[in-house]
């Protein structure tokens, strides 16, 4: 989503999902101005999507491996991308992903990285796996020298913006994540501030302003405001929940999160369109299309633009058809897509079709014909 903040509110635009895929997408980054990068499931691995803004266009960037890819993000001065690979022996390492697709390599011998984040191109500084518990680590490439920084460490760790400064999570005595300021040159720590009860993640929009999410809100702690966590932001319009990672573009512009979605799936929008057709319910009908729902004959024939122009015609089309009836032969889903073969009952006639649906964020937004 683009955003605007202004007095400690924050305007939203275009936001838009991303996956809208079954199964794991999270730990997302910014590769670059124009696209985004995440850990998301193939085949039922767990590999490194692309995401490109302008286009819309996605695809895989790894090799496929025996383990499976996670916290996936740009190496400081190279175009290749690093990521913890879970491997089959049960060990969670930080490998290089040379761009385009090339074999991975292993960036750190030894060393189990949960989570981690870039100071510089030399230095890592890391959550690392010791026994039941997480440890904070600093490694320097040009070393190869790693130093444990503190123990009880959590899973947030970013870069200060314009700052020598990274910030971490470390669990406080209540059980909950307290943010730190690391200075990368001295390795002293101070206390920045506490996160809110049950949040473990959080970015930074400038060096003096964090945010975090928790549930379907955004929340901004300003240290030259309020110095508290202050709701910012309600996506609850886009039917979401549980607001976890978010990552901010390299202009400061975007923002991208993670969130489980409460939107109907494609497929089920799609599937409500039909039985409110089959009913003759011209309401729930048209309920399921968006205002700007575009209508086409194949392969780009515009005849019907808007939900006004939709309830004209259907609504003397449902009350002059009573033996109105759709019965789906087969079902095809890709993506955002669904393409349904149907076979349709209208005034005693019978005749087959193909309607091709796109579904973004739980409406249907244009639909293809092929008579």
């Amino acid at each position: 989503m683009d955003f605007l903040l202004k007095d400690g509110s924050m305007k939203i635009s275009n936001f838009k999902n991303i996956s809208n895929a079954p199964g794991y997408d999270s730990q997302p980054s910014f590769y670059d101005l124009n696209n985004i990068i995440f850990s998301g499931t193939r085949d039922g691995n767990t590999d490194i999507r692309a995401y490109n803004m302008p286009s819309g266009q996605s695809w895989w960037l790894n090799l496929p491996t025996d383990g499976g890819e996670y916290s996936p993000m740009v190496i400081p001065g190279e175009r290749n991308v690093s990521a913890v690979r879970l491997d089959a022996d049960g060990l969670q390492r930080l490998y290089r992903y040379p761009m385009p697709e090339k074999p991975s390599e292993l960036m750190i011998e030894g060393l189990q990285v949960a989570y981690y984040n870039y100071a510089s191109k030399d230095v890592l500084i890391a959550s690392v796996l010791s026994g039941s518990q997480l440890d904070l680590v600093r490694h320097d490439f040009t070393t190869n020298r790693t130093d444990t920084l503190l123990t009880h460490a959590g899973r947030s760790i970013h870069r200060v913006p314009d700052s020598e400064f990274m910030s971490y999570t470390s669990q406080n005595e209540d059980k909950n994540w307290d943010i730190y300021q690391l200075d990368i040159k001295t390795g002293e720590s101070f206390f920045v501030a506490q996160l809110p009860v049950g949040i473990q993640d959080h970015i930074w929009l400038d060096d003096s302003k964090l945010l975090c999410g928790s549930g379907a809100k955004l929340y901004l702690y300003d240290f030259f405001g309020s110095a508290n966590w202050v709701e910012t932001a309600d996506l609850s319009i886009h039917k979401l929940k549980d607001i976890t990672r978010l990552a901010l573009s390299l202009d400061g512009k975007k923002i991208t999160l993670v969130a489980e979605s409460l939107a109907e799936t494609p497929v089920q929008v799609v599937q409500r369109q039909l039985e409110r057709y089959n009913a003759r319910d011209l309401e729930g009908f048209l309920a399921t299309y968006s205002e700007d729902i575009e209508l086409y004959n194949f392969p780009d024939i515009q005849i019907s633009t808007g939900r006004d122009a939709l309830r004209k015609n259907y609504s003397s089309f449902f009350d002059e058809t009573p033996d109105l009836h759709c019965e789906i032969k087969n079902r095809i889903t890709i993506g955002n897509k669904v393409i349904d073969e149907e076979y349709i009952t209208m005034n005693g006639q019978h005749f087959s079709a193909i309607a091709i649906y796109e579904v973004n964020n739980g409406e249907i937004t244009k639909v293809t014909f092929v008579r």
